[in-house]
């Protein structure tokens, strides 16, 4: 069980730190909203990863190319939506204004829509987090249960610790904090023309 639970530790430790899209979404929304709606957002894998294991160990391995082409293309334009929302709300020269925004509710319906369209989640639970489970459920539910334990704790955990990183960056200059978000825009933006490009290299290989 101790080895499951180490395994889960340490991809979830490594998803966190690994650039993406829902990453580009925290570093966004941290340098517009504050780190304190935003930290929120790390919760969000818990409610959005039980329908992609669900799909990942059910469906993925059947469904066809223009599937995972079709998951890109979406998961892009969302991103580009993003991107431009987090414009507008940066183009608000009262900060009272920004504060205002990013409601938790907000929040956390745009990182659940986030990672549901982004494919790498689909892509780890098909290939690598699946079969762990597979196995673990083979000797019993507790090795599953630890794998995804360890697993959830250093993913949240660390991605939490990344949006406190990110709002303490910018949070005592108001300059630093205007660069960054504007940098995070950018990000968003070339984001979602990978995703785009994804799609197309996905279709290609129909």
């Amino acid at each position: 069980m101790l080895t499951f639970l180490l395994q889960g530790m340490a991809l979830g430790l490594s998803a966190a730190w690994l650039p993406g899209p829902f990453k580009a979404f925290l570093f966004s929304y941290t340098s517009i909203y504050g780190w304190r709606r935003t930290i929120w957002a790390a919760f969000a894998p818990l409610l959005s990863d039980g329908f992609i294991i669900a799909v990942a160990l059910l469906l993925i391995s059947s469904v066809p190319p223009q599937f995972t082409a079709g998951l890109h293309v979406a998961g892009g334009l969302f991103l580009l939506y993003l991107a431009r929302s987090a414009y507008h709300a940066l183009q608000a020269e009262a900060e009272a204004h920004i504060e205002s925004g990013g409601s938790l509710r907000d929040v956390l319906t745009k990182a659940t829509i986030t990672n549901l369209l982004n494919p790498n989640p689909y892509i780890f639970w098909s290939f690598v987090g699946g079969p762990i489970i597979r196995r673990g459920w083979a000797i019993s539910p507790w090795h599953a249960v630890s794998f995804l334990l360890g697993m959830y704790t250093l993913l949240i955990g660390g991605m939490a610790a990344l949006v406190l990183l990110f709002g303490l960056t910018g949070r005592f200059d108001a300059t630093l904090r205007r660069r960054l978000a504007l940098v995070s825009v950018g990000l968003l933006v070339l984001m979602a023309g990978w995703q785009f490009w994804m799609a197309w290299q996905a279709w290609g290989n129909a």
